[in-house]
């Protein structure tokens, strides 16, 4: 469950305490020391299995994790903090930086720490307990608000799964999926180890669960690709064909079944957007990589019970007729 917090909703005399106790709920407790003329923050959270993920906007203010704070509230928690819009100085272990839209960086919350936003930012941010990173404290130390470029693959899709999470928040729930927050708990660990250097001490399955989700990634990335097929797959990802098979078996499907499956599932999400009611069924199974329109219907029919048209046209009427009925 989604839970949502607007310091616009509370008086301005009492914003400040408002917010300082909103912090303390969904971050950590924090000192609040400079706030801008007027203080528009909003924060939304939820809980994703292990971690838990926020939708931050903020106006102008600089927080504090003190020494006397962290005395009393010290949980073992890290944050990453991605940004999406804004100015934003982090400073943790004599090192300050801004990071721009795309990067992020770790913070340890059991540590002492600043953020300094001019004016607005706008970003995400996951906590979770340290414990559950494969790395040695001195080795946190050493990468605590330190920029990971979305250049990195690895950070990539750190950057690509937080994005995602946040755009779809209200969609999850904290027990269904679990799988997600240690998919990304996975993924962070492969990012930091590669920072470090040291990719080959993080657990197979780690590796192994990283590796499955970039490949998904890749998936979902090239879809309407007529060419793509479980050769491209592995070649793109530098291993045999043989091996990403092995890969997807513990996989509901086979890589091949896989591919058709979300192919099918975008072809008919395109046939029921009133906004493509126009496009020829066939373009809307090219736009996908079914590049045979004979296949595509079959393939089509086989999942879905009718051929394309006659699923776009039923579904459409009974569209129709429930706006009538309203």
């Amino acid at each position: 469950m989604t839970r949502s917090f607007r310091a616009e909703d509370e008086p301005a005399r009492t914003r400040v305490d408002y917010w300082r106790h909103v912090l303390t709920d969904t971050l950590a407790p924090y000192e609040i020391s400079k706030v801008g003329d007027n203080l528009r923050s909003q924060i939304r959270h939820a809980e994703i299995g292990q971690v838990a993920v926020l939708d931050v906007k903020v106006s102008a203010m600089e927080v504090s994790r003190t020494p006397d704070l962290i005395r009393n509230s010290d949980h073992g928690l890290l944050k990453i903090d991605l940004a999406v819009g804004g100015r934003a100085v982090f400073a943790q272990e004599d090192r300050e930086s801004m990071p721009i839209p795309g990067e992020f960086l770790l913070m340890d919350l059991s540590r002492p720490s600043r953020v300094a936003i001019e004016q607005w930012q706008k970003g995400s941010a996951v906590i979770f307990p340290g414990a559950l990173l494969p790395l040695r404290r001195d080795d946190i130390r050493k990468l605590t608000a330190v920029r990971f470029s979305p250049k990195d693959p690895y950070a990539a899709l750190v950057t690509g799964l937080v994005t995602q999470l946040t755009t779809h928040l209200d969609a999850f729930e904290p027990t269904r999926d679990t799988r997600i927050g240690t998919a990304f708990l996975d993924l962070l660990s492969l990012a930091v180890a590669a920072r470090l250097g040291r990719v080959g001490t993080v657990p197979a399955e780690t590796r192994q669960n990283a590796m499955t989700f970039r490949i998904r990634a890749f998936i979902e990335r090239r879809l309407g690709d007529p060419e793509l097929s479980p050769a491209m797959i592995a070649a793109a990802h530098h291993m045999s064909v043989r091996a990403l098979h092995k890969l997807y078996e513990a996989e509901e499907q086979p890589v091949a079944a896989s591919i058709r499956r979300r192919r099918l599932e975008r072809c008919r999400q395109d046939l029921l957007d009133p906004g493509l009611s126009t496009r020829p069924v066939r373009a809307v199974g090219a736009r996908w990589g079914f590049q045979d329109a004979a296949a595509f219907s079959r393939a089509f029919r086989a999942a879905y019970g009718l051929p394309p048209s006659e699923y776009r046209a039923v579904h459409v009427a009974a569209g129709f007729g429930e706006e009538l009925a309203g």
